[in-house]
């Protein structure tokens, strides 16, 4: 498999050139490309977002805030581990977050509507009126039909699933999803409960 091959997501991470590792590992592209996913949830998890992998970014540079989350926005679609964490991290770092240069990236990738969801649904999980009004600049002004969130859950039994659990948030973006509010809210309560202790330490 040819390295110009790779997806241009996969081919940098933290001044890994991906391309180059599989040229000379001879690696196939789709290793290639789950490489580039575990980094990605390796680096969401450095920026603030509850998950694991930092062990993996030793002597990496880190990569552009506003464009991992643009990135993490395609992978959330495949991984319910990212989609939970991902309203943690907007929330986390919504005093770092340049909003007009993410809104500019997810624009760019036709990734405007993930990204108005996931500030939306951190605005309800926070009450946070920054990420509230970012939310409110990406709104369409009207919708197609409801699609699937997740782009691997397909067929009858999905659609029943996402059906009956899709929280209201979810589906004002013109989403069904197999995830209840109450899932995000158990996240987010970990989290700030996590922040807290923090603090109290400190």
């Amino acid at each position: 498999m040819l390295p110009t091959q790779l997806s241009a997501g996969n081919q940098f991470w933290g001044g890994l050139d991906l391309r180059d590792v599989s040229a000379r590992a001879g690696l196939s592209r789709r290793i290639i490309g789950l490489v580039g996913e575990d980094l990605k949830r390796a680096w969401l998890a450095h920026y603030g977002a509850p998950l694991y992998g930092e062990s993996l970014l030793s002597g990496l540079a880190a990569p552009d805030l506003e464009r991992l989350v643009v990135d993490a926005l395609a992978l959330s679609r495949r991984d319910p581990s990212v989609t939970r964490a991902l309203p943690v991290l907007l929330w986390r770092r919504r005093g770092d977050l340049d909003m007009a240069k993410l809104r500019s990236l997810a624009q760019a990738k036709g990734r405007e509507r993930p990204l108005g969801f996931f500030l939306d649904l951190a605005a309800r999980l926070s009450g946070d009126r920054r990420l509230r009004s970012a939310a409110a600049v990406l709104r369409p002004s009207s919708l197609h039909a409801s699609t699937n969130f997740f782009t691997n859950h397909q067929g009858p039994l999905a659609r029943a699933l996402a059906d009956q659990n899709t929280p209201p948030v979810a589906r004002s973006w013109g989403y069904r999803m197999n995830m209840g509010m109450d899932v995000f809210e158990s996240m987010f309560a970990k989290a700030k409960a996590t922040k807290r202790e923090a603090l109290l330490a400190s």
